[in-house]
């Protein structure tokens, strides 16, 4: 339990430092990894899966800071692991979890401002070299507190969360089950909105009708997709050759 704890602190700290890089801070990996470490692949994939599909759509805009998805979905995974929890419960234990994260990222966010300044007044100085060595402390500064923002609540949370879960209604258990169940449309929805072009709806449309109603997976979905793409590529660089259309249009 210590070192499995541990290691998922570790995927926590992972995640602060090269998340944009390894996407180690992403539901879907974190999870996946956190699964792995407490010998239970299948949920940890299931659990990261559906919280990415929850949260693909929050990103922080300007100087608002969305929930900790990394934090929650490790320490939610991590203990469905240990307590023989399912999604559903996973679920229920990510939410409120990553809006506490939320407020400890703040506080953290406060408290790096004394890197900034530092590294600010250094490069005003123009000391490279101090500079440098600067930016290496602050590499395991912020894997440490990464650390230890997981390993604590993981290794002796169990009790208290177990606790928790048992005192909650089945009623409300569902209920959160059911509500995470529609979270990824929203996430979709989300998404969608950035991306949304008229002219790509027949694509969208195509897609969702050969995944609902004629139940093809979603691998063959994809090898069509590819497809028609390709197609319509090609059509369209044939009629530029042609003079058929402009070459902006």
């Amino acid at each position: 339990m210590l070192i499995q704890a541990l290691l998922a602190g570790c995927i926590n700290g992972l995640g602060r430092l090269f998340g944009n890089q390894m996407a180690f801070d992403r539901p879907l990996i974190a999870g996946t990894l956190v699964g792995l470490v407490y010998g239970n692949l299948t949920l940890g994939l299931a659990i990261g899966g559906t919280l990415e599909l929850m949260w693909m759509g929050v990103e922080g805009i300007g100087g608002a800071r969305p929930a900790n998805v990394t934090v929650s979905t490790i320490f939610a995974t991590a203990m469905a692991c240990v307590l023989g929890k399912g999604v559903t419960e996973a679920v229920a234990m990510a939410v409120p979890v990553s809006l506490l994260s939320q407020v400890i990222d703040n506080v953290m966010t406060s408290a790096n401002s004394f890197f900034q300044r530092r590294f600010e007044t250094l490069a005003n100085k123009g000391d490279i070299d101090a500079l440098v060595k600067w930016v290496w402390a602050f590499y395991p500064y912020t894997f440490i507190l990464g650390v230890i923002i997981i390993f604590f609540p993981v290794y002796y949370g169990t009790g208290a969360v177990e606790s928790v879960l048992n005192a909650v209604p089945e009623w409300l258990m569902k209920g959160l089950g059911t509500a995470g169940g529609m979270l990824p449309a929203v996430g979709f929805a989300m998404v969608l909105g950035m991306m949304y072009k008229v002219e790509l709806l027949p694509m969208l449309l195509l897609g969702f009708a050969l995944g609902a109603y004629l139940n093809m997976p979603i691998l063959g979905v994809t090898f069509i997709g590819i497809a028609v793409t390709a197609l319509v590529f090609w059509i369209r660089a044939y009629i530029r050759q042609q003079g058929g259309e402009s070459t902006n249009g």
